[in-house]
């Protein structure tokens, strides 16, 4: 080669793994559908004074009072917490505050905190199912909250810690994270290769320069 001349040079982005993580995926996820289509294949009978319809009815009611004693027995629990063990939250905006904002807090604080944005959740659940039979006979919803809401409240830190006796360490620490979304897992997955395409972008220098004489 010319001594004039050097050679190109490649940088040449890293290989993506050969094999991506699967999304985590749980049985709440799948719970919808799964009640959905195993309704449509039994086709059970459950019009207006039929047996299925009264057993719905009892299913529901009987999760709807499970769920009133959970919610009694968390407010009598939180409300007697005397943990003063101090953490820091993020408290989100709203019309007084635009920007959120770190504040430091109890932990029977922060307990009681997460008591008032779950009961509020469920009781509407519950309002909401009630009027929608009532008024219209709807069935399905019914059945498909009877299944839904013991999933969700077990689900919940504060029913992980106050009532079913976990400590709070590893994914139950204060403070509770929000439940994430059932495509979190896909989501991850798509910024893990999202990297990988921005490395299409490959500096190639010219074939040749030449040294100025």
């Amino acid at each position: 080669m010319p001594e004039g001349e050097k050679k190109a040079q490649t940088v040449i982005p890293d290989a993506p793994p050969d094999e991506m993580p699967m999304p985590a995926m749980d049985f709440g996820s799948l719970a919808p559908m799964i009640i959905l289509m195993g309704w449509s294949h039994l086709d059970i009978d459950c019009g207006p004074g039929t047996v299925g319809l009264m057993y719905v009815r009892y299913a529901f009611a009987f999760v709807c009072t499970a769920v009133a004693t959970i919610m009694l027995y968390l407010y009598t629990a939180v409300s007697s917490s005397k943990d003063e063990t101090k953490v820091t939250v993020t408290t989100p905006p709203d019309m007084s505050n635009p920007e959120p904002r770190e504040e430091e807090i109890t932990y029977a604080e922060h307990d009681f905190r997460e008591f008032k944005k779950l009961a509020p959740q469920q009781i509407i659940t519950i309002l909401i199912m009630t009027v929608m039979h009532w008024k219209y006979d709807f069935v399905r919803p019914i059945v498909m909250q009877s299944v839904m809401l013991p999933i969700t409240i077990l689900k919940m830190p504060l029913v992980k810690v106050y009532l079913l006796g976990k400590k709070a360490e590893g994914d139950l620490k204060r403070p509770w994270k929000p439940p994430p979304s059932p495509f979190a897992g896909l989501m991850g997955q798509t910024d893990q290769v999202a990297p990988a395409a921005d490395a299409d972008a490959v500096e190639v220098k010219p074939l040749t320069e030449k040294k100025d004489e």
